[in-house]
Formats: C-alpha cells, structure tokens, sequence
C-alpha cells in the first residue's frame, strides 16, 4: 500500500481528501442557493484552509534543497 509522509497510509490521506472535498462541495452549494452558511461550515472552512497553508509551506520548505 502506498505511504506518505510520516508512514500515514494512503487509504486514510484518500478517504480524508474525499471527505473534505464533500464537505466543500456541500458548503459550495449552500452559498449557490443563497442559504446562509452554518457556523460550523465557516470554521470547517477556517480549520481546512489553515491546514492547507501550513502543510504546503512545510512541503515548500522541505523541498526546498
């Protein structure tokens, strides 16, 4: 099975990057119909976008070499 960093699983990053996607799409369609967005969507967004800034900054500065 294929490993990632830290020797995380493949199968857990996939099923992890498959809920977030879900969940952004589902947040994406509540903002299309005009619904306002839930405060637990808003910190979802916060807490995943955060994590993506700081793991791509580690990726930047590791690959830096």
């Amino acid at each position: 099975m294929f490993q990632y960093h830290y020797d995380a699983p493949g199968f857990l990053i996939w099923i992890f990057h498959i809920i977030i996607g879900l969940v952004l799409f589902y947040i994406g369609y509540q903002i299309i119909n005009n619904q306002k967005i839930s405060q637990f969507s808003a910190l979802t967004l916060i807490v995943s976008g955060t994590l993506a800034i700081a793991y791509h900054t580690h990726l930047m500065f590791v690959n830096m070499n």
